[in-house]
C-alpha cells in the first residue's frame, strides 16, 4: 500500500520542512529489498536507520535514537489474513511508549474489503488512518465514508510518488475536494452562493 514510501516522505517532510531531528527505525526485514529501499531513503534524506527484528532490538533501536525529535517506525507489512504476523507486530509496538499508530490503507482497495481490514488490524491500536495512493483511485468515497461511519480520524493522504512532496496533512478542506471535485455542478435548484 505504500507504506514505506510514506514513511520516507514523512521524514523527508519533517527535516526539511519542519526542521526536526528524524530518526528512522525498520522492522519489515522480512520482505525482500524492504531494508535496502529503506536504507535508500534514509541516505537521500541524511537521517540515521536503525533495524530490528523483535522487541529488544526496537528498544535497543529507540534507545540509540533518543536525540531524535521524531522516531519513525516502518513495521513489517501483513496481509489482514495473517494473524501471526499481525500478533508480532503488536508485540513489537508494545515497546514503544505512547505510540502514534496509523493504519496505511491504500485509496485503491475495495469497499467490501475495507471493514475487513479494520477489523483485523484492530489489535493494533491504531489511532488513525493515513490514505494511500489518491492519484491511483477513481473515488475515495468508500474510504472516507467508512472512516466517517468509524468515527476514526483522518492523518494523512498521498497523491503521488515523490518523495518527500507527494503527502499532505489531512484537512477537512481536503478531504472535502476529495468528495466533491472542484468544478462539480451543484444538484440542480441550488446556486452554490451562502
Amino acid at each position: 500500500v505504500g507504506k514505506t514510501t510514506t514513511i520516507a516522505k514523512l521524514a523527508g517532510q519533517s527535516r526539511h520542512a519542519g526542521g526536526l531531528r528524524v530518526a528512522l527505525v525498520n522492522l519489515d526485514t522480512y520482505r525482500i529489498g524492504a531494508v535496502a529501499q529503506m536504507q535508500i531513503y534514509a541516505d537521500l534524506l541524511g537521517v540515521p536507520l536503525h533495524l530490528a527484528r523483535n522487541p529488544a532490538e526496537l528498544a535497543a533501536a529507540l534507545q540509540a535514537s533518543r536525540e531524535a525529535d521524531l522516531v519513525l517506525v516502518d513495521s513489517t507489512g501483513r496481509s489482514p489474513s495473517h494473524r501471526e504476523g499481525i500478533a508480532a507486530v503488536r508485540t513489537c509496538l508494545r515497546t514503544i511508549p505512547d505510540a502514534e499508530v496509523h493504519l496505511v490503507v491504500s485509496a485503491t482497495t475495495k469497499g467490501s474489503d475495507l471493514e475487513e481490514i479494520l477489523l483485523r488490524f484492530q489489535p493494533l491500536a491504531f489511532q488513525s488512518l493515513l490514505i494511500t495512493k489518491l492519484d491511483e483511485a477513481r473515488s475515495a468515497g468508500p474510504l472516507l465514508g467508512l472512516a466517517l461511519d468509524r468515527d476514526l480520524p483522518i492523518s494523512y493522504l498521498t497523491t503521488g510518488q515523490e518523495v518527500p512532496d507527494d503527502l499532505e496533512a489531512a484537512t477537512p478542506d481536503g478531504l472535502a475536494r476529495l468528495l466533491i471535485p472542484e468544478g462539480a455542478a451543484a444538484p440542480s435548484g441550488r446556486t452554490g452562493r451562502a
